[in-house]
């Protein structure tokens, strides 16, 4: 194996375990989302007994905003991680990027009618 396969082979396996992290930390970012929420709906009813000040409130709700934010961000890591695996590997095609194109519409879609993301 010359050099140029070997540095290719390295190259893609790289991207591949890259990938694999991607994967991973979507999934604690989902799981982070979880958690903010529940403890937002947490200090929000504590608020509203008199026991959690305002500041409390507020806090709870950029932590979740920060966690959605950082989701949004493992998402993007992903999908270009993705991409740079198939192009290592050589198997990017066009249809590739339409597929991306068509689940970011739909995405945004979804943002701007919440009723289908369920």
């Amino acid at each position: 194996m010359g050099a140029a396969e070997r540095s290719i082979t390295q190259q893609i396996r790289a991207a591949h375990i890259s990938v694999l992290t991607s994967i991973q930390e979507v999934a604690a970012r989902k799981q982070s989302i979880t958690s903010a929420q529940s403890a937002v709906d947490a200090i929000q009813a504590g608020y509203n007994y008199g026991t959690r000040n305002i500041v409390d409130v507020l806090n709870a709700q950029r932590n979740l905003f920060s966690s959605q934010r950082d989701h949004a961000n493992a998402r993007y890591d992903y999908i270009i991680r993705l991409l740079e695996l198939k192009q290592a590997a050589g198997v990017l095609t066009p249809a590739d990027i339409q597929a991306l194109n068509q689940w970011i519409s739909a995405t945004m879609d979804a943002k701007n009618n919440p009723a289908l993301l369920y």
